[in-house]
């Protein structure tokens, strides 16, 4: 440390070796900070890419699970409509029964066991 800096330092109540031991700790503080920022960038960019997945996995298991019931009302209202337009009882009893048995139904009822088949490692989902 040059003699201008140990006198200011005497002249305000310094000890030069406590500034130099806290510029080193400054140093170290400012190395341990940037590292940390990395690791956060780093990282964002991994969790952002996971939840995209998680996302477009879940949409994909919507689309999937809605595309069933709605062909599968299809049919009925199908079924339905010929069974109007022939007057069959039981066909009409049953186009109203699959109808009201899939309505019934929550479309998200496997949605619990869906969310706990994602949540384990090992397991594999089949969309």
């Amino acid at each position: 440390m040059t003699t201008y800096y140990k006198a200011a330092a005497n002249l305000l109540g310094l000890d030069p070796q406590e500034i130099i031991i806290a510029g080193i700790k400054y140093l170290e503080t400012r190395e341990a900070e940037k590292t940390n920022r990395e690791w956060i960038r780093a990282n964002s960019q991994m969790f952002q890419a996971a939840l995209q997945a998680q996302q477009e996995t879940i949409l994909a298991y919507f689309e999937h699970s809605f595309a069933e019931r709605r062909e599968a009302l299809a049919e009925f209202y199908r079924l339905l409509h010929t069974a109007v337009d022939t007057k069959n009882a039981q066909q009409l009893d049953g186009a109203i029964c699959g109808i009201l048995g899939i309505i019934k139904h929550n479309p998200l009822h496997d949605f619990d066991h869906f969310k706990k088949t994602w949540n384990d490692p090992n397991a594999i989902i089949e969309l």
